[in-house]
């Protein structure tokens, strides 16, 4: 470490200066050399430290002989210059990293100087407690420089819960329940409950809760308790805590309460975020009534210079206990400006600022980094794919209870609507969309998921496990695909027992997208407009990205959904019966939240096998009556994949045809398709077909070659037999996976021949 002759200048000019050094490599080691040099060596302390912090507890699984390495980049990552000019103000840092797959480069090794003085993205000392008045300049920073509500985002939230209902919340002063004045400004809390029991608010303590001082009679757990003195010490008078202002045996106001998340922690004027605590009696660490010690680990280098290990807040927190539990999600992800308590530091984090009281990050001329998903606040501007990556982030989290599943999304589902075209949400999947949103599927990392039956096996909300929805591309192509290559009219029972269409723009007020779609190229002799005139621009994605796909208006009775299908799509498909014989009828028997729709049913052999599918190793191959194979399914339950399930013919729901967005998600190449099964990949190949008199069915997408010879396809499972139904017609199944199938494997496939069916998904 002597050898580097490290000064305070190597880490005050920015990582390029001189010219190679960005990205360098400083130095490398042993866990064995740093355990024995941590007491002598300040830089070899900083080192351990900082992979230790990195590693968490695996750390103390490698064995001294582990390799580590170090090399110099910004001094801090999490902030992304908005001008070229402004990447000359970075300081530099030292990130090491373990020389093993997946480790980790969280940690930062860089100047720590005292909070009196200035630098750019530069670390700075903490006091014992958290300061007040720094949270109040950020508040204040926020609202001159951003707007009273924050930046807009793509949230539009329920007005002013005072405005809709009895809107109980903590008069901080004196200490007791009141019903909050209108507008007035209020904090919310956010935080994990726990399993033990503490005080709550019921019907029986609702008049004592309201007398004078009844929290300081009756104690609330210690977190809640410090939110109480935190929003005191930043001048506001009320506090929300769900536990406190929702009378927690009052079922119908708690669950209009419960619908409205998105009005509460939407209009807070600030949410109080507890990362670190495991129960509401942890406290807020940082705090001037917790008694835990907190600073920066930092080794003085010099005469007046130290360095000091500072965390990448987007990692930490994502690896906190608030991070993990689903009914957080939304609380971060709504509130415009939430202030969070994480080991024992205070970072401010609203829609268009990290700030943070161990870096001096107020500064201009820099913002968070893209892609960093700090609370759920999701950088996509492409509606398909910014859901995609909320349903992820949540599924990601666990429940208490399963039979939250649903609650707990429900401000975030509200909020999110207005940027999907005022959708309608059947158990959180999109109505304008619905055929996108039924491809959901298992992380492919995953065995299995978990089924949940409170809720339909169609939704992603009725299993338990993370959840990836279906790839997506452009909105105006995700639109084009949605009108020309699906062809189910969706219907649902309602609780109250009728049956609806899903999509009704009519009746659901959904705005009907205009998008239009310019950037494909048929094969096989027909071409589109853009080829007509001469052109193949580029997609106009930029300009239509914050729209959403949709169906279109139903154009008559028999096209609700406003479709305009493919010839070569009809033409590979059985022919369809009449109108009348494809819609449902209702059925007294059928229980709500059922599917109900007609669609293709084919018969293959289900055979269980690993895949080459990069992370899809758990798959199921579909084989032909010839024993060819022509398709897979990702099963979602265990039942699926045994082994006395499987080599057995088994039904396939055919759904629509596979978009270029799905498509790309997954490598097939090498899957072991027999040879007539296999993807055209090139316009070239799809040519040559198509000139030997071969019917092909492929576009030029976004300057990609796309064959529409896929099907997206479901396994069912049957969970009604003749007895129990009383009726052949009336099969309900249960959906036991997603998956492809080639479209020229309908001519091969078990008999009966495929034919058209009306299904009851449940």
């Amino acid at each position: 470490c002597s050898s580097l002759d490290l000064r305070r200048d190597d880490f005050e000019r920015p990582p390029f200066e001189p010219e190679g050094r960005y990205n360098s490599l400083v130095l490398t080691g042993s866990m064995g050399y740093l355990r024995s040099k941590k007491n002598s060596c300040p830089l070899c302390h900083l080192v351990l430290h900082a992979l230790c912090r990195n590693e968490g507890q695996t750390i103390d699984k490698q064995g001294d002989e582990t390799k580590w390495e170090m090399t110099w980049s910004q001094n801090n990552q999490e902030y992304d210059p908005e001008s070229n000019e402004a990447e000359n103000f970075y300081g530099s840092g030292l990130y090491p990293r373990l020389k093993a797959e997946n480790s980790y480069t969280d940690h930062c090794i860089q100047l720590v100087d005292e909070a009196s003085t200035d630098g750019f993205l530069r670390g700075r000392d903490i006091p014992e407690s958290i300061d007040p008045e720094m949270i109040q300049g950020w508040i204040r920073r926020c609202t001159e420089t951003h707007g009273e509500g924050c930046k807009q985002s793509y949230l539009r939230v329920a007005p002013h819960p005072a405005a809709m209902m009895e809107f109980m919340v903590i008069d901080v002063n004196k200490e007791c329940l009141v019903n909050m004045p209108s507008r007035a400004k209020y904090v919310a809390l956010s935080y994990v409950w726990g399993r033990a029991k503490f005080l709550t608010t019921v019907k029986s303590v609702v008049s004592e809760f309201h007398m004078r001082g009844a929290f300081n009679k009756r104690k609330p757990p210690k977190t809640i308790q410090d939110a109480i003195d935190l929003t005191q010490a930043l001048g506001f008078q009320y506090l929300w805590v769900d536990a406190l202002c929702i009378v927690q045996d009052e079922e119908k106001t708690k669950g209009l309460l419960i619908s409205n998340m998105d009005a509460v922690y939407g209009h807070a004027a600030l949410t109080i975020v507890a990362a670190s605590g495991l129960d509401a009696d942890a406290g807020l660490r940082g705090s001037k009534s917790s008694h835990r010690e907190r600073h920066i680990f930092t080794e003085d280098m010099g005469p007046g210079w130290k360095l000091g290990v500072l965390t990448a807040f987007d990692a930490t927190i994502m690896k906190s206990p608030h991070a993990q539990r689903g009914w957080t999600y939304q609380e971060g992800c709504i509130s415009p400006r939430c202030l969070v308590i994480l080991d024992g530091k205070a970072f401010f984090s609203c829609r268009a600022s990290i700030w943070r009281e161990d870096v001096m990050a107020e500064v201009d001329g820099v913002k968070p980094f893209e892609g960093a998903n700090i609370l759920g606040r999701t950088p996509s501007p492409w509606p398909l794919r910014r859901y995609s990556q909320i349903v992820q982030a949540y599924t990601m989290r666990q429940l208490t209870y399963r039979s939250d599943v649903l609650n707990a999304f429900a401000g975030i589902a509200k909020a999110i609507t207005y940027s999907m075209a005022s959708t309608r949400m059947f158990y959180a999947m999109p109505a304008v969309a619905f055929d996108w949103a039924i491809l959901w599927t298992r992380h492919l990392r995953l065995r299995n998921l978990k089924r949940h039956s409170g809720f339909p096996s169609w939704a992603w909300v009725g299993w338990e496990g993370e959840i990836l929805m279906a790839g997506d591309t452009y909105s105006s192509f995700d639109q084009h695909w949605l009108l020309t290559r699906t062809w189910v009219e969706w219907y649902i029972v309602l609780e109250d027992g009728e049956t609806v269409l899903i999509w009704d723009p009519e009746r659901d007020k959904s705005i009907v997208s205009t998008l239009t779609m310019s950037d494909t190229e048929s094969a096989g002799g027909s071409s589109n407009k853009e080829k007509e005139d001469g052109g193949n621009e580029e997609s106009d994605g930029e300009d239509d990205e914050d729209i959403c796909p949709t169906y279109d208006n139903p154009s008559s009775n028999n096209n609700p959904y406003g479709r305009k299908l493919k010839p070569q799509l009809l033409s590979a498909l059985p022919e369809q019966p009449d109108s009348k014989q494809r819609k449902p009828s209702d059925r007294s028997r059928v229980s709500p939240g059922t599917l109900l729709f007609s669609t293709v049913v084919a018969r293959f052999t289900l055979e269980s096998a690993s895949s080459s599918i990069p992370g899809g190793t758990f798959i199921s191959k579909l084989r032909d009556s010839t024993h060819r194979m022509c398709g897979f399914i990702w099963e979602d339950l265990e039942r699926v994949a045994s082994e006395e399930y499987l080599q057995e013919a088994r039904e396939i729901l055919l759904l629509s045809q596979v978009s270029p967005g799905t498509s790309n998600m997954f490598n097939r190449k090498d899957v072991g398709f027999a040879d007539e099964y296999r993807q055209r990949m090139t316009r070239e190949e799809a040519l040559e077909a198509s000139s030997k008199g071969e019917e092909v069915d492929g576009e030029d997408i976004l300057n990609k070659w796309h064959s529409w010879d896929f099907f997206n396809v479901m396994l069912v499972v049957r969970v009604n037999n003749k007895e129990e139904s009383g009726d052949d017609e009336l099969c309900v199944y249960e959906r036991g996976g997603i998956g492809f199938l080639h479209k020229k494997a309908l001519a091969y496939a078990l008999s009966p021949d495929p034919y058209w069916k009306i299904i009851y998904l449940k």
